[in-house]
């Protein structure tokens, strides 16, 4: 997803939903704006900090303490966690194999894939995905029946 040279913050939020405090925080620093654009765009690539600290312009370690301070987690977690909320949202399609969003994303197996997810979400994207759809079953069929119901008043 390349939506240009530079992003506006609703852009970003538009690609991947994160925290409101987390929203706040990359809008105010171009620096986290660039380097969160660079890891959308390039989330299916192996990522690290070197690699996106170079695309600020700034030297590993400092880098690193900068982004900890400004957001409160390390880039590699910041990485992980865009990977596995853009894995949900390609997980909700039920046509989608799981193994297809690993390699979509850049994860080295599925294993690895699933390692992380658990580390992010605490359950595993089988888990994910079946209690999502078992939610919006279940909403469907509430929604059904309270039409049903209007209908027949």
């Amino acid at each position: 997803m390349n939506i240009g040279a530079d992003w506006n913050i609703d852009q970003i939020a538009a690609a991947v939903p994160l925290r409101d405090d987390l929203v706040r925080v990359i809008a105010y620093h171009y620096r986290l704006r660039i380097a969160t654009q660079f890891i959308i765009e390039h989330a299916s690539a192996p990522l690290s900090l070197p690699v996106v600290a170079r695309k600020v312009h700034m030297h590993p370690g400092a880098f690193s303490r900068y982004f900890a301070v400004k957001t409160g987690m390390t880039v590699c977690e910041f990485i992980r966690m865009i990977k596995i909320t853009m894995a949900e949202q390609r997980l909700l399609n039920d046509d989608c194999a799981i193994t297809a969003v690993s390699a979509e994303l850049g994860f080295g197996s599925v294993s690895a894939f699933t390692r992380n997810f658990k580390i992010v979400k605490g359950y595993s994207p089988t888990l994910y995905r079946k209690r999502v759809l078992r939610t919006v079953k279940r909403a469907e069929k509430q929604l059904s029946l309270a039409l049903d119901r209007h209908n027949v008043s």
